[in-house]
């Protein structure tokens, strides 16, 4: 039975985001010797970076040696895995990983769908403070549109602006959020537009979006 993991690691790269497994995760799910798999990698490196470079990392054991963890895209562990004898729990290991995935690309796909469709709405919304009766003759209106982003993106995540970046290192922090967060983000764009241009205030917009999450 596979173990109830992920099989499937995200490095966070905003919209460019790559996906992968390890040789670690393949032994482990695969019933196979860590040293197999690794030495498969070697064997066949060559054919492993036709479709793109091998990574790896050095990771320190309990014991105080170090082990080489090979990082292996969709297409490298496909590979991999055709070298394997398809015993019962290779196979439901494949059907797994292929799942996981595919899944995990449709995510992506999703977030990057979200965050096309929210940029040209966060344009609007910049032009609503602006032109807003609350802050037109503010002096402090550029300070309002650092203050609102943060707003914003915590409403719709839930959590501290400081925890979002902690998710990846990007350019912005929209990048940083999943397609669900970045719809939501879109809604509460919205809603701020509206009441800017009826007149309230940030704290009056903040306690909105805050009792709607």
């Amino acid at each position: 039975m596979i173990p109830k993991m992920e099989l499937v690691l995200k490095e966070e790269k905003g919209l460019k985001s790559e996906l992968y497994t390890t040789s670690k995760i393949i032994a482990e799910c695969a019933e196979v010797k860590h040293p197999t798999i690794q030495r498969l990698i070697r064997n066949h490196t060559v054919s492993l970076e036709s479709f793109g470079k091998v990574g790896f990392e050095i990771r320190a054991l309990e014991s105080g040696q170090k082990e080489k963890i090979y990082l292996l895209n969709e297409q490298q562990a496909t590979l991999i895995m055709t070298f394997l004898k398809n015993s019962p729990v290779v196979v439901e290991f494949k059907k797994e990983l292929v799942k996981q995935f595919y899944q995990m690309r449709e995510e992506l796909y999703k977030r990057n769908t979200a965050y096309m469709i929210s940029t040209p709405i966060q344009k609007d919304l910049h032009k609503a403070i602006t032109e807003s009766p609350a802050y037109r003759e503010s002096e402090n209106l550029k300070f309002m549109y650092p203050n609102f982003n943060r707003m914003l993106l915590e409403s719709a995540t839930g959590i501290k602006v400081k925890e979002i970046r902690k998710r990846g290192n990007t350019e912005t922090f929209k990048e940083l959020l999943t397609a669900e967060e970045l719809e939501k983000l879109s809604r509460h764009e919205v809603i701020t537009m509206t009441m800017l241009e009826c007149g309230s205030d940030y704290h009056l917009i903040k306690e909105t979006l805050n009792k709607n999450s």
